[in-house]
């Protein structure tokens, strides 16, 4: 009698723990889901803008040019931003070849470390959704 009395305490107590974190394994499914979408077409391309223009600015940078003297584009700044990952890739390759691969995995990576950082930030610490 005690035994089955334990089981079902047992039994109530693992379910509350998965009814806590019912929606830290849906977002876990989906974020995986997501991520693998992304991954079987990360080599046809991210995005439809010009991804080739973002990389040519931390690639000037690289070569000597500096920002607002020797670009007068509105989104020079974000070449500031790519700068350091570009100056790792030459770092370890010497080259351009391959880069955009590169650049559209970091770009992935990134974007799901911040889902991942607004997920754990904005959820209730205590499980559930808000009341």
């Amino acid at each position: 009698m005690n035994n089955k009395k334990n089981k079902n305490i047992n039994n109530r107590y693992l379910s509350g723990k998965l009814e806590r974190y019912r929606y830290d394994i849906i977002f876990a499914i989906a974020l995986i889901a997501i991520a693998l979408i992304h991954l079987s077409r990360i080599r046809l391309g991210m995005a439809h803008v010009d991804e080739s223009f973002y990389l040519s600015i931390p690639y000037r940078l690289l070569n000597g040019d500096s920002l607002l003297t020797n670009e007068w584009h509105v989104a020079q700044l974000a070449g500031f931003v790519v700068y350091p990952f570009i100056k790792v890739y030459f770092t370890l390759f010497h080259s351009t070849e391959g880069i955009f691969l590169a650049f559209r995995y970091i770009y992935l990576f990134v974007h799901l470390m911040v889902t991942v950082s607004g997920y754990f930030l904005l959820r209730n610490p205590r499980g559930g959704v808000w009341r």
